[in-house]
């Protein structure tokens, strides 16, 4: 059973390798989707399909939730370009003999926005704002001792804060998506390997129609429009990826990793992503991630504070930025509490 579903993940990643290397910019939406959650991971530029090992794995990917020891929650806020927000938050429990279960959600906001019509290009004076959400349940546990497999299933939604003019109906996209993964523990020292496959479902559509403007009719004096015509569904950003990580030194003051991950997006070319995490006697870390072929992103950093709450609580305060050249920098702050 591990090594068909390993074979049917590796065959997805190799032929969407193989397929053209075009940019498909703009196919996709719920763009959302792809925002990292979660500072430690974005710190290494997003280098973790192999790393992960907290609530955060829901977000990244599902087969790694098995390795929440016992109970995990993870919560991240993002300051995104132009005043947009992103929050997430995701908890984990293991349960003996059953798996890992996880529930998480996460929510985006543009901040508000100047309405425009074809007649008030400057602005009618009024503002809206766009808002995506997203609900997920999460699954995952061992196949065998060196194999986990996971998935999830989310409730996908994007509303446009504005009114359809013809129907008077808010302009709301939603659809189910499901994400796919597993860890695979190699046996060679401590590398691991991890895959995924992320938002894939149906496609999403804004319900009722549109009308296009097309010009002025001076002696009718009325806006001349195109016949109305159904809003057009559109994909949500599939992705695959796959990651290695390794454990380069460890040992009781010093531990240093380095990770590398592969990801093949439906919208884009592909894109290549190395970074690595050195801890400090399990309390203070530093981390650094080159993100190559994307569009603006080029490195990212952050690093951690980890303390113990008791005896058997700890939680990690942590820090990522990432420079998307004139794009500006993209911050992250999130906490995760491990008991």
């Amino acid at each position: 059973m591990k090594k068909v579903i390993l074979t049917i993940l590796c065959l997805g990643v190799l032929t969407s390798l193989h397929a053209q290397q075009f940019a498909k910019v703009g196919t996709a939406g719920a763009q959302f989707l792809k925002i990292g959650a979660g500072a430690r991971m974005t710190g290494m530029g997003g280098a973790c399909m192999a790393l992960v090992d907290d609530a955060s794995a829901i977000f990244w990917n599902p087969g790694a939730l098995v390795r929440v020891e016992n109970f995990s929650l993870f919560t991240s806020h993002v300051e995104w370009m132009a005043d947009i927000r992103y929050e997430a938050i995701g908890i984990a429990k293991t349960l003996p003999g059953i798996g890992s279960v996880g529930l998480s959600a996460s929510l985006l906001t543009s901040g508000d926005m100047d309405i425009t019509t074809y007649q008030q290009q400057e602005g009618t004076g009024e503002t809206f704002s766009k808002t995506d959400m997203l609900i997920g349940l999460t699954f995952a546990r061992y196949l065998t001792d060196r194999f986990s497999f996971g998935g999830s299933v989310k409730y996908v939604r994007e509303n446009y804060g504005t009114e359809n003019t013809m129907t008077g109906e808010g302009e709301i996209a939603s659809a189910l998506a499901f994400d796919i993964g597993a860890i695979y523990q190699t046996g060679f020292r401590s590398l691991r390997m991890g895959i995924s496959i992320q938002n894939f479902g149906p496609e999403l559509q804004i319900p009722g129609q549109y009308e296009d403007i097309t010009g002025y009719d001076s002696k009718a004096q009325e806006y001349v429009h195109e016949p109305a015509e159904d809003y057009r569904p559109y994909h949500m950003p599939l992705m695959f990826r796959v990651g290695i990580a390794m454990d380069l030194f460890e040992s009781e003051m010093n531990k240093i990793t380095v990770t590398s991950d592969l990801i093949h997006p439906n919208d884009n070319v592909e894109q290549i992503l190395i970074g690595g995490e050195y801890w400090f006697r399990g309390l203070l870390a530093l981390r650094g991630g080159f993100i190559g072929n994307h569009d603006a992103a080029k490195f990212a950093a952050g690093g951690s504070v980890k303390f113990s709450l008791s005896d058997n609580e700890e939680a990690s305060l942590d820090y990522s930025y990432t420079d998307y050249g004139i794009l500006d920098m993209v911050h992250q702050m999130s906490l995760v509490v491990n008991f």
